[in-house]
């Protein structure tokens, strides 16, 4: 496989668990995914914050492989299949979800 196949791989990687993450951002798709768990604001502030980052890195990835131009309509590109990637889960299998951004409820922390 080639440098550039892998760094586009890493980058639909990275743009999927951003758009994961600015998905469960939303109360909404949290209480879809963790049920009754409350979305607080600094899980909020968390999600969004490591949402940014995973898409700039995924921004990065896609620059790293191939030339400006080009990596820039890749990225658009990547960005539309794990958004899509995204609402399918969430629509289908939203429990899924779960594994990436775990959340415990305050009893079953004090338990442990």
């Amino acid at each position: 496989m080639s440098e550039a196949t892998l760094y586009s791989l890493l980058a639909l990687l990275l743009a999927g668990l951003g758009c994961a993450w600015l998905a469960l951002a939303l109360p909404n798709h949290w209480r879809q995914v963790h049920g009754s768990l409350q979305l607080t604001a600094p899980r909020k502030i968390a999600l969004r914050s490591g949402a940014s980052l995973m898409l700039g890195l995924s921004l990065s990835c896609s620059l790293a492989g191939d030339a400006p131009a080009m990596a820039i309509l890749l990225w658009v590109m990547l960005l539309a299949v794990a958004t899509l990637i995204v609402a399918l889960t969430l629509s289908w299998r939203a429990r899924w979800l779960t594994l990436l951004w775990p959340a415990r409820h305050q009893a079953e922390r004090s338990a442990d």
